[in-house]
């Protein structure tokens, strides 16, 4: 009620300069209506509403009927039916163009209540017949076709519309601030009102089977294109037909008396609408843009032309990215420039400087690991966009000091207050990179070393006192204390350990709970309690708070109730689907779980529930599980049953027993469906295609008894989308959305075949040298003269190349064993085609020291050379050169050509190569003389090594996978190339911890773990011993 008052208050907050003869009587309603006193201003309504309706003042009738639909909707209970109805009777009785003026407000009433009470007509049931008068009981359909009719016949005498300027109808309108003249006639302000509607999405409207679709590229044009467009659909309500063939009237009109304000208006207005809802959204705003700049171009220059000129601006600013056309961000700011300079006046200047402050928006945003070594060089990830110079000031905090408990608004204000009073410890100013592109770049900042404790890092424009201009914050711990937290059932475990070497530490003071405990020799203390820990922990001169921690091990709910028993129930059935009248049969079983250990639950009864689709019950059973814990029964489905989803749940019989019992559900649907009489299937893709041929697609439809299908329709549809090898790298910038290539009709043969014909019309915006592969799923619905109708669907690969190839082969080697690389080359559609492939093995180049993983990105703009950065952070990656898929091709280590139709696979075995990391290329050429070329990349081991290759940090093997039990061990192999690392490695089982042991690393060393400590008789072939390894090193 409060949104249809609103609207009408729309319409009559507007300007009381009425007609003399009326305008004591308005002041006397607005007065009464100021006071509260509606019944009062009602009657003089009425009063006004006769005395225009007896002297044929339309511009009076106007408004008194809104006065009195608004005072209505205070004064009466469900009134809006009253409303309805005396606008429809004032329709039947008013000239044109009150009628209309009215039809318009009608519909746009009843639209906001159906918005209003969307759920409660959402609920009901679609009728052919209109049963009542009454609109609020109207099903959804027969609501949204009334306001459909009732906004499109309020336009319909368009060109008597537009003929009526609309200063004449100023009584019932709120003036926009000098926009009267992009709605000039009275046509303008009713058909943008019913474009409004028209544009509605309302998805539970049905939708006939051909529905029109924004599918043309053509909607994109100039609006002197765009006129001349014949746009032909059966689809001529609830869709979006009705509002592009009113944006044609529009446009048409405004070229015709050359009002070039109104026709911009509208031109844009189209555009973003063609934007938005077009299916084809790959190039959409390539042809956004083009249709702008064509416009722009061929205006006279004006305001008009400044405000098709600033949107060509702000399109190209949007759609630059910094792969692709970095320059137009530029351009866009010197289009603002000189709309903002000669063109003040116009639309265009206010986009222009809204668009040019977006431009020279300043942003900054702060990224540190959380807790970094004591005195030690550390950076920051600066990410930033037009700022020149940055300011670092690091306080000292208390480890309970955070900014983040306050809310947003308060925030901002105590920082500043922290940072007028307060005096770090460390401050300087950096220049940042300038690029002068107008993109979000990032830097490093080296941090001065910061001894233990906690600091906040604040970064200001400049370091003075009275800025209030631009800041960011972050906290830093500095500790070389590292903790770890395990959970061992009742207990959890810390271990304590330095983060600079991995070492345990022993005699680490743990403060937990207003007690004190102290690490044992490999760093280890216990708690016997459930919930976080929030530890403070100390060594010599170092401290570290943690806060909330868990585990990064073995991680569990803190109030992991693992002990208790669990039981639950597993239902499944003969089939998902059943008719009324068959007979369901169920199987059930019901397990127990405690302690990670699982049985089945045997000779206990429970309570099996049917309900209908009405969620009643309709069926109950009691059931007692066999000694396999399992049961089973059957029932019939009534003939004369409601159709829809039924449920079986089982339940417990056990008094108390609720929360450790979760039964077991199952759904199944009884539908009144039919055997199938036919099947439609597609023949198999045998050629080999490439895009922009044409590509002929046939099927069959055969009847199951044996016969052709003849003469039964076909509605196809092929749509298109885009993939990419995994392994090129610019897969992850690729567009890959769907596209529909085309759609249509046709009827089987003679022989119940049919063709379907297209054209492989590739994405344009896909990366061609990445050799893009575009998938075409062709639909095709095929229904027969009773009918029914049946679906197929195909798959056809097309691509700028013809042919693919796949490298088979293991990701380990070893140079002992017998290694083989297979290779397999098909066309698109993975039938074998030969060719002549050449396969080369590279050693890849490693980086020359061990390596941590990158926290961050690298920047995209660094402050250091590649030189300084190694010196300061000799173990960091200074681009990606932690990234494997990143290392280049070393020394050629193997090559041979092989032509596929009489070798596939190639033999290396005892190799003398060098362990580490290596690169399969396969390469050749398809057909059509395209190369193409696939890779694959292997570790290849030597189980002589001493340090491991290619200076990884760390790897294990188990060298007695296939006799660990037999042998009562498990023979475990640490490989580090490095000379000084520390080890810690567990073994569990069950989640019971079997071995623990710390081992400082050289290179290598082999561990023996035990199994006579477990009960042999539990390990079988499915059993796993689970290994875990800590390490920390910075």
């Amino acid at each position: 009620m409060k949104q249809l008052l609103t609207i009408l208050s729309i319409i009559l907050i507007t300007s009381t300069q009425a007609q003399n003869s009326f305008e004591k009587s308005w002041k006397k309603v607005e007065a009464f209506e100021l006071e509260g006193k509606t019944k009062s201003a009602n009657e003089i309504v009425a009063t006004i509403y006769k005395k225009a309706k007896n002297k044929s003042n339309s511009n009076q009738l106007i408004k008194s009927l809104l006065y009195q639909s608004k005072f209505a909707l205070v004064l009466q209970e469900d009134a809006e039916l009253l409303v309805v109805q005396n606008l429809e009777k004032e329709i039947s009785e008013a000239l044109f163009p009150t009628s209309v003026i009215l039809q318009s407000i009608l519909a746009d009433f009843k639209w906001q209540y159906l918005q209003q009470h969307r759920w409660q007509i959402y609920n009901r049931t679609k009728t052919t017949e209109i049963i009542s008068a009454d609109f609020r009981t109207w099903d959804l359909n027969t609501l949204f076709t009334s306001i459909h009719t009732d906004f499109k016949n309020s336009i319909i005498n368009s060109v008597a519309l537009q003929t009526l300027p609309i200063s004449e109808f100023n009584y019932i309108l709120i003036k926009g601030k000098e926009t009267e003249h992009l709605r000039p006639t009275l046509y303008d302000l009713l058909a943008h009102r019913a474009l409004a509607f028209f544009k509605t999405n309302e998805s539970r409207i049905t939708k006939p089977k051909e529905r029109f679709h924004v599918d043309d590229d053509a909607y994109f044009s100039t609006s002197s294109e765009f006129i001349e467009l014949n746009i032909a659909t059966t689809d001529t309500i609830f869709s979006q037909y009705e509002v592009l063939k009113t944006y044609q009237k529009l446009e048409c009109f405004h070229l015709q008396n050359e009002n070039t304000a109104a026709l911009v208006d509208t031109y844009i207005n189209r555009l973003n609408f063609v934007k938005s809802n077009t299916i084809n959204h790959q190039n959409s705003s390539e042809l956004y843009t083009e249709s702008l700049k064509e416009t722009y171009t061929n205006l006279s220059k004006g305001n008009g032309y400044a405000s098709v000129k600033a949107y060509y601006a702000k399109s190209i600013y949007d759609s630059a990215t910094l792969e692709k056309k970095p320059e137009d961000r530029t351009l866009a700011l010197s289009i603002c420039n000189e709309i903002i300079m000669i063109y003040p006046k116009s639309e265009g200047f206010v986009i222009a400087s809204n668009l040019k402050n977006t431009i020279f928006h300043k942003t900054i945003r702060l990224q540190n690991e959380e807790i970094i070594p004591v005195n030690k060089s550390s950076k920051i990830l600066v990410n930033f966009q037009n700022i020149k110079q940055l300011h670092l000031a690091i306080y000292k905090v208390a480890y309970e000091h955070d900014f983040n408990q306050y809310n947003y608004r308060d925030r901002d204000s105590i920082i500043k207050q922290f940072f007028y009073t307060e005096q770090p410890i460390k401050e300087f100013t950096t220049q940042l990179p300038q690029k002068k592109d107008y993109f979000n770049h990032s830097t490093e900042i080296v941090l001065p070393e910061l001894p233990s404790g906690r600091f906040l890092i604040l970064a200001t424009k400049d370091d003075t006192k009275s800025t209030t201009e631009l800041f960011a914050y972050n906290y830093q711990t500095v500790s070389n204390l590292v903790c770890i937290e395990s959970n061992y059932h009742e207990k959890k475990v810390l271990q304590v350990l330095d983060r600079t070497t991995g070492k345990p530490i022993e005699n680490a003071k743990v403060h937990l709970d207003s007690k004190t405990k102290y690490t044992n020799s490999i760093g280890e203390t216990t708690y016997y309690r459930k919930g976080y820990l929030n530890p403070i922990i100390s060594y010599k001169e170092d401290e570290l708070y943690l806060g909330r921690i868990h585990s990064n091990n073995y991680y569990r709910d803190p109030n992991d109730d693992s002990e208790k028993t669990r039981t639950q129930g597993f239902l499944f059935l003969d089939r998902s689907i059943y008719r009324p009248g068959q007979e369901v049969h169920f199987k059930g079983i019901i397990i127990t779980r405690k302690d990670y250990n699982s049985s089945v639950v045997a000779k206990e009864t429970f309570k099996i529930v049917v309900k209908d689709a009405n969620y009643q019950e309709f069926k109950t059973f009691e059931l007692t599980t066999n000694e396999y814990g399992s049961f089973s029964e059957k029932f019939k489905i009534p003939k004369d049953v409601l159709t829809g989803n039924f449920s079986i749940t089982i339940e417990s019989l056990k008094k108390g027993n609720s929360n450790n019992f979760n039964g077991g559900y199952t759904r199944f649907s009884v539908e009144e469906y039919k055997r199938p009489k036919f099947e439609v299937t597609f023949n198999p893709i045998t050629e080999s295609y490439i895009v922009n041929q044409n590509i002929c697609v046939k099927g069959n439809v055969n009847a199951l008894a044996g016969s052709n299908i003849t003469d039964a329709e076909v509605t196809y549809r092929v749509v298109r989308k885009t993939q990419y090898s995994h392994w090129r790298y610019w897969s992850r910038y690729a567009h890959t959305e769907e596209q529909e290539i085309t759609q249509g009709k046709i009827t089987t043969d003679e022989n119940g075949e049919f063709e379907i014909n297209f054209n492989a019309v590739p994405d344009l915006t896909s990366i061609k040298e990445g050799l893009p592969i575009f998938n075409y799923e062709i639909t095709a619905d095929v229904t027969d003269i009773n009918g029914e109708t049946r679906s197929a669907t195909t798959n056809v690969k097309v691509g700028y190349h013809s042919m693919n190839v796949a490298i088979t082969t293991a990701d380990k080697w070893n140079t002992t064993a017998e290694n083989s690389i297979s290779i397999n080359t098909t066309n698109l559609n993975t039938e074998f085609v030969p060719a002549t492939i050449t396969v080369q093995v590279y050693k890849l180049q490693a980086p020359n020291n061990i390596l941590r993983t990158r926290k961050w990105q690298a920047p995209d703009t660094p402050l250091l050379s590649e030189q300084e950065f190694k010196t300061v952070f000799p173990h960091e990656a200074y681009t990606d050169e932690d990234n494997i898929a990143k290392w280049k091709k070393g020394v050629l280590v193997f090559e041979e050509t092989i032509d596929t139709q009489n070798k596939t696979t190639l033999e290396l075995n005892k190799l003398d190569w060098k362990s580490g990391n290596y690169l399969i290329l396969a390469k050749g050429k398809d057909a059509f003389n395209i190369i193409v070329e696939q890779e694959k990349r292997f570790l290849l081991k030597n189980s002589s090594d001493s340090y491991l290759a290619d200076h990884n940090l760390f790897d294990f093997e188990i060298l007695n996978t296939d006799t660990a039990k037999k042998d009562s061990f498990i023979t475990v192999k640490l490989l580090t190339a490095d000379h000084n690392l520390h080890v810690l490695t567990e073994a569990y089982f069950n989640n019971d911890i079997i071995y623990k042991e710390s081992v400082l690393l050289n290179g290598n060393k082999t561990l023996r773990i035990p199994l006579t400590a477990l009960n042999k008789g539990t390990i079988n072939p499915s059993s796993s011993v689970l290994l875990q390894f800590s390490l920390a090193r910075f």
